[in-house]
């Protein structure tokens, strides 16, 4: 009995790996000017990027905690902004395109 208990529990295992809640999204600074000081937060985390020059791209690949839109803030000539992301909940993480267009963000949510 003890083998197929193992047998279950490493089943079970191999199904909740399998359905990931990880979300993965690209921001690309879309603007012409540099972006500085790049971050992601979901209010229980906050994960710091870099810098972009325009052009350049950085990748999200993280757990989000919670449920709403992330929480995505840069630094253009010297001005702080903040715009939501792509909508998330803690059973359907966040994947898409997210383009700085200076003071706003466009984006494409899968």
């Amino acid at each position: 009995m003890s083998k197929r208990l193992g047998l279950s529990a490493a089943i079970l295992l191999a199904t909740c790996a399998c359905q990931s809640k990880t979300s993965d999204f690209e921001i690309i600074n879309g603007s012409r000017n540099s972006v500085f000081n790049l971050t992601v937060s979901d209010n229980e985390k906050l994960w710091r990027l870099g810098n972009l020059k325009p052009g350049q791209s950085a990748h999200f690949r993280d757990n989000l905690h919670g449920e709403g839109g992330v929480d995505i803030s840069w630094t253009i000539a010297g001005h702080r902004f903040k715009d939501k992301g792509c909508y998330h909940t803690s059973g359907a993480p966040a994947k898409g395109q997210l383009v700085i267009t200076g003071n706003s963000l466009r984006f494409h949510c899968l």
